[in-house]
């Protein structure tokens, strides 16, 4: 049961990102616990049809939701682009300009 739960954190990340899309006023500091209710609720809902008992679902939901959720901020914050690189056009900092005077 712990290895199917595990295993359908992408599921939850495709169900959140579905939710996101679908409502777009849902504000993003809500997104983890979102994602920890769907993955608790696939699970409970899913336990019945593996024989797993309710409160072992409860808990590979609890882990499954928190995977989902830092799988998605790895697979943002790897895909986002990042500031100006120092050097490249980045201010530098306040000591340094002081040091110049």
């Amino acid at each position: 049961m712990s290895l199917i739960g595990l295993a359908g954190a992408p599921l939850v990340v495709a169900l959140v990102q579905l939710i996101r899309v679908t409502w777009p006023g849902v504000p993003s500091r809500l997104l983890p616990a979102l994602t920890l209710g769907v993955a608790i609720a696939l699970n409970v809902g899913l336990a019945p049809m593996v024989g797993a008992d309710w409160r072992l679902a409860i808990l590979v939901g609890m882990v499954t939701g928190l995977t989902a959720s830092g799988l998605y901020s790895q697979a943002t914050a790897a895909l986002m682009p990042r500031g100006p690189a120092p050097g490249r056009g980045a201010r530098p900092s306040a000591q340094f300009e002081e040091r110049e005077r």
